[in-house]
Formats: C-alpha cells, sequence, structure tokens
C-alpha cells in the first residue's frame, strides 16, 4: 500500500480541543483513517457508511476479509439507524451499559456496507465511554467502523506510542488522548441468538448481564469453517513476537524457572517474584489490573528483545474470564497440568 504522513494529534482526554477533533473529522470525512483512544484500547477509525473507507482498514491493518468489523456510535438514536431493529433486551443493556465497553450484535439496515459485515445480516454496535471517541464520532456525522488500531494479530494498544510502532506510515492520523483506562477489548453480546450469547468476554460479566435481561450463555469459539460473527473469535489475535507460555497451574517456582531460557525470557508476574535468568515484570494480582497492563506488557518485552514470555498463573473464577479469552488466543503453549 502507498505510505502516507501520519499526523499525530494531542487531545486533552478531558476536554478535547474542537479544532483538532474537527480536523480529524475531516480526515475521516474524505475516507480517511484516524486511530482514537476509547476506555478499552485504541481503535482504528473509519467512516462506517462508505465501503471504500472501511476497506482501507483492512489493508492497513492486513485484516482477514472475513473478520467483520464493530460500528462505534454517539448515540442510541444513531444505533437504532444502522440496526433494523432495537429489540426490548437491546434497549434495556443500552440504558444501563452505554455509553461502556458492551458490543451488541443485532439485525443490521440496509444502509451498513457488506464489507463491515464481511456479508452477515447482523451488524456489531457500541457506544465507547471517551470523550475523545464520542466527540469524533459526532464530528464526524457517521458511525466510526473501528477494530483495535494494530496491525493483525499483534497485541492491541493501549497508548499511541503503540499505533505508531505498527501503523506508522499506514494511516492518516492518530489522536493521543493518554493510556485507556480497561486495556482490554469490549464484551460482545450476540443479541440474534437464543438465549443470547457472548462471543467475546471484557469487562462487563455474563453475571452482570443475565442481571438485566435473563439467560445467557457463552459462546467463544467459532468453528474453522464458519463466518465468524464478530471480532476475536477465529483468528489468531493478540500475539506479540515473542513466544507466549501460560502455565495455567497451581503456582510453583521451580516448574516457572525450568522453562525459562537465560537472557532471552521475560516473566509477567502476578505475584511480586523475580526470577535468576529472566526479566520479571509485575503486572497486577487482579483480573482488572492485569487486563490494563497485558497488552503494554507483551509490547515492552517485545521491545526489550525477549523471544520468550512466560505468565504466572492467576485465577479461574469468573471475573477472569477476559484475561483468560485473550491468553488463549495469544499463547503458544498452554500449561494445563
Amino acid at each position: 500500500m502507498k505510505k502516507v504522513k501520519t499526523l499525530v494529534f494531542d487531545i486533552n482526554p478531558k476536554r478535547p480541543q474542537k479544532s483538532a477533533i474537527n480536523r480529524a473529522a475531516s480526515i475521516i470525512r474524505s475516507a480517511g483513517l484516524v486511530a482514537f483512544p476509547t476506555e478499552t484500547v485504541y481503535g482504528l477509525g473509519a467512516d462506517g457508511l462508505k465501503s471504500h473507507a472501511v476497506k482501507r482498514i483492512y489493508e492497513a491493518k492486513k485484516r482477514p476479509a472475513d473478520n467483520p468489523l464493530i460500528l462505534h456510535v454517539s448515540s442510541c438514536q444513531q444505533a437504532g439507524e444502522i440496526a433494523s431493529e432495537l429489540p426490548f433486551a437491546a434497549k434495556r443493556l443500552m440504558k444501563r451499559f452505554w455509553p461502556g465497553p458492551l458490543t451488541l450484535i443485532l439485525e443490521k439496515s440496509d444502509i451498513v456496507p457488506s464489507n463491515v459485515t464481511c456479508g452477515l445480516d447482523t451488524v456489531a454496535l457500541r457506544m465507547p465511554k471517551n470523550a475523545i471517541a464520542l466527540k469524533l464520532i459526532e464530528a464526524s456525522g457517521a458511525p466510526l467502523a473501528a477494530p483495535s488500531a494494530n496491525l493483525s494479530q499483534s497485541p492491541s494498544p493501549t497508548m499511541a506510542e503503540h499505533v505508531l510502532e505498527d501503523l506508522d506510515g499506514r494511516i492518516e492520523a492518530v489522536i493521543d488522548g493518554g493510556r485507556t483506562d480497561f486495556g482490554i477489548e469490549s464484551t460482545i453480546l450476540d443479541l440474534c441468538s437464543d438465549p443470547p450469547s457472548i462471543l467475546r468476554p471484557g469487562s462487563i460479566s455474563l453475571l452482570r448481564i443475565k442481571k438485566e435481561i435473563g439467560p445467557v450463555s457463552q459462546n467463544t469459539v467459532c468453528e474453522p469453517d464458519a463466518a465468524p460473527r464478530s471480532p476475536g473469535t477465529k483468528h489468531l489475535h493478540y500475539r506479540p513476537g515473542a513466544k507466549v507460555i501460560w502455565v495455567d497451574t497451581r503456582y510453583h517456582k521451580k516448574r516457572i524457572e525450568s522453562l525459562i531460557n537465560p537472557g532471552n525470557t521475560a516473566v509477567l508476574c502476578t505475584r511480586k517474584n523475580t526470577y535468576r535468568g529472566a526479566k520479571s515484570l509485575y503486572i497486577g494480582s487482579r483480573p482488572e489490573t492485569v487486563a490494563k497492563n497485558l497488552y503494554a506488557a507483551f509490547r515492552r518485552m517485545d521491545a526489550l528483545g525477549k523471544g520468550l514470555i512466560i505468565i504466572e498463573p492467576f485465577g479461574k473464577s469468573p471475573e477472569w474470564s477476559a484475561v483468560r479469552n485473550r491468553l488463549s488466543k495469544a499463547a503458544s503453549r498452554i500449561i494445563s497440568q
């Protein structure tokens, strides 16, 4: 693809400067690509109603053509224009969790280009809880198709510098709005299945959703020959350049030490440990802290030239569901016994 000059707009995340937002929005309206912060990760935005703009997302990210995109909206009214209908469950969840890290899969209206949904008759929608994102969507005058702003398969970006590592010269602009809050992608709920089904876990848990709408299942596996109904279910994702070994067992320091390749290994610690012959990095002991730090830790270890990343054991309770899902995609090897 043709190389472009990537601009960086430094915008206050609490009080976004209107002039900078308008400059970024003008790029969107001209079918350009702008990376912007959300509360989860940075997204790569294009006008979601222009198929030629959406096509550029796939090209810039080297994204598989059968991996559908999420449309980001700035209001429930805008969501109602994109979905063919908003059932009661959707309205209830929007009222409770929007803006926020919950993506809803609904039947789509005819205005949605086929390359947004990869030919499916459903569309994924969410309203981000981030002032920059909402102002950008409003100023652009259209919903933004916005997958994570990284090269396909690599860790999602939680800071503007991560976006530039992957996409400098491939997109028109990056909005630097600081570090994201959650560090992990949104929960995706398919409201077109019976019962509704979580296709990708996130910070909005199955239990919280069940409290609002009743029975909900979880199905995060896409069959090899099936078309994925949402991002994050079929293809490899979230992987650093280094090989990742996830030790998903009872903690035993000697076992982890036996895996270390001295000088070439990082251990991402969920306990405050150190390991001889390895770079030890504490990423937290609680699920929300690990989620916030995981992708940035992957990128940091790649930058240090580590060829092997070992993940210490952590919990298996429902609160860890999102982190466990991401590591199941990122790990080259999972030691479970």
